[in-house]
C-alpha cells in the first residue's frame, strides 16, 4: 500500500476524531436546568457566540443540542447597535 496515501487516511482520522472530542463548557447544561426534555434552549460560549437548540438527554444529565446555526457574536454586536 502507498505510504503518502495511509498517512493521509491517518490524518483525516485524527482530525475527524478531533471534532468530536466532547463538551468543554457546562453552558449546554446550565442552559437546560430547570426545563424538560426537548424543551427549547440557548446559551453563548466563552467568545459570545449563540447557540440555539433544544435540551436532551446526555448520559444523565439534559444538555442544549445545537438545532439552529451559530450565531456568531459579531453578528450579535450588528444587531444590538441597530
Amino acid at each position: 500500500m502507498n505510504l503518502k496515501y495511509v498517512y493521509l487516511m491517518a490524518v483525516l482520522f485524527i482530525s475527524a476524531a478531533h471534532g468530536h472530542e466532547g463538551v468543554v463548557s457546562s453552558a449546554p447544561f446550565k442552559a437546560c436546568q430547570n426545563l424538560e426534555k426537548k424543551a427549547e434552549c440557548s446559551y453563548e460560549n466563552d467568545h459570545g457566540d449563540l447557540y440555539i437548540g433544544s435540551c436532551r438527554l446526555f448520559n444523565t444529565q439534559l444538555m442544549c443540542v445545537r438545532s439552529k446555526p451559530i450565531v456568531k457574536a459579531e453578528s450579535l454586536k450588528k444587531s444590538a447597535v441597530k
